[in-house]
């Protein structure tokens, strides 16, 4: 029997859904490209489990994935095509809920967050009301996935065994990974078919997280 829920929340909870067209207007202005949106969500992804995520997210950590994610697209961009596609971006693209979080109200178990992320989660989170007990962001612990520690941090202050806890994020490097080697039973949400291999661990939607319940 589980005792409480925890979720990752970029892309697992939270998205930027005008993120991928102005990522695609972007490459067709600056290099003439056309550039297809699910190659666009394939090559963020890929960029996403490439890079060493920091602590605290950074304008030089932005500048940095955005120019990995332009090469992985095979443009010949470089560190001032990375700086206009965050200057274009910044403070423009909001984060925004996933139509299937509303499952979270039909949950009867606490819910709490592990996340890589700044000062600013509580007030992302602002769009789900109060139903998170707990929350863990690597800018206040001072860890950051896919340390094992941070996990340990986690199973630590909850007082909690892996045992009791069912965790969902969206990456196999920063989330299934560390968890379920610390015993942690974790699903891996993947609405955009990123990964090949389906497994037994990974869902396409919320809705089925209350089969594992």
């Amino acid at each position: 029997m589980k005792k409480i829920v925890l979720f990752d929340v970029a892309n697992t909870l939270l998205w930027k859904p005008d993120f991928y067209g102005k990522l695609q207007e972007f490459i067709k202005a600056r290099f003439d490209f056309d550039v297809s949106l699910d190659s666009v969500i394939f090559h963020h992804k890929f960029a996403s489990e490439m890079v060493v995520f920091p602590d605290k997210t950074t304008r030089e950590f932005y500048l940095d994935f955005n120019l990995t994610l332009l090469l992985a697209l095979g443009l010949p961009a470089s560190h001032k095509d990375a700086d206009d596609f965050f200057n274009l971006c910044r403070g423009a693209i909001k984060w925004q809920p996933y139509s299937d979080t509303r499952v979270l109200d039909e949950m009867q178990l606490p819910l709490g967050i592990v996340s890589n992320w700044n000062y600013t989660l509580e007030r992302e989170l602002k769009p789900f009301g109060n139903v998170f007990s707990a929350i863990f962001c690597s800018e206040v612990v001072g860890l950051r996935k896919p340390s094992k520690a941070f996990y340990q941090h986690v199973l630590d202050s909850l007082g909690l065994n892996p045992s009791d806890i069912l965790y969902i994020g969206d990456s196999m490097k920063l989330d299934y990974s560390p968890a379920t080697e610390l015993g942690i039973q974790t699903l891996i949400i993947d609405r955009h078919n990123f990964y090949s291999c389906k497994h037994k661990a990974i869902i396409s939607d919320l809705n089925q997280v209350k089969n594992y319940l």
